[in-house]
């Protein structure tokens, strides 16, 4: 059987929820994977194309990261100028919300990716 999941924790990116369960129960970052590649035995093509998922993961995260930074500034913003009402509150926090949410899927799915690229041995190294 599968060890138990550990509970998420709130320490990651902007408060981003953490959730260890993928990772516990083989479905590594692809970070993970470049950092043991040698011990994975990952080869040339798994690591370019380890290297390329990073990548296209730091870039998205990063632009959604700027995207919520930007709405919670809004929000701090509707407040500073006495411009704030239930309706704004609702509207703001709910695109900060999606946009968090949409943050949580791309790392994820960063996992399946990884996964796909990986072989049953090495999932269990």
């Amino acid at each position: 059987t599968p060890p138990p999941a550990a509970p998420a924790s709130i320490d990651g990116p902007m408060g981003f929820v953490e959730v260890p369960g993928a990772e516990l129960n083989l479905f590594p970052t692809p970070q993970t994977a470049i950092f043991m590649a040698n011990d994975l035995g990952l080869d040339g093509t798994q690591r370019r194309k380890l290297h390329e998922l990073q990548l296209t993961l730091d870039s998205q995260v990063a632009t959604i990261g700027r995207r919520i930074h930007a709405e919670e500034a809004r929000l701090d913003r509707a407040f500073m100028e006495n411009v704030i009402d239930s309706g704004r509150i609702d509207g703001l926090t709910a695109r900060i919300g999606a946009l968090q949410a949409q943050l949580r899927a791309v790392r994820l799915r960063s996992h399946l990716a990884t996964r796909d690229l990986l072989s049953p041995e090495q999932l269990l190294r």
